[in-house]
């Protein structure tokens, strides 16, 4: 999840090499962790991460725990 604007969502998935972005409507996709949407720059996380936290797109895009 990279974040959301007032009209979408936006994720990034990686698949193989190649890295995708989605971009999905508001009304069509509620989340319970809305955040502001991602800046690349000055942000505390891992070199390489992609947003806020994974999600799964076969659940929903439900946030994924690390625990799992």
């Amino acid at each position: 999840y990279q974040g959301s604007s007032d009209t979408h969502h936006f994720f990034a998935a990686r698949s193989m090499d190649a890295s995708v972005f989605i971009k999905i409507k508001v009304e069509d996709l509620s989340l319970i962790d809305v955040r502001p949407k991602w800046k690349t720059s000055n942000q505390n996380v891992s070199p390489g991460s992609f947003g806020y936290y994974a999600v799964d797109p076969l659940q929903n895009f439900k946030r994924i725990s690390r625990s799992q």
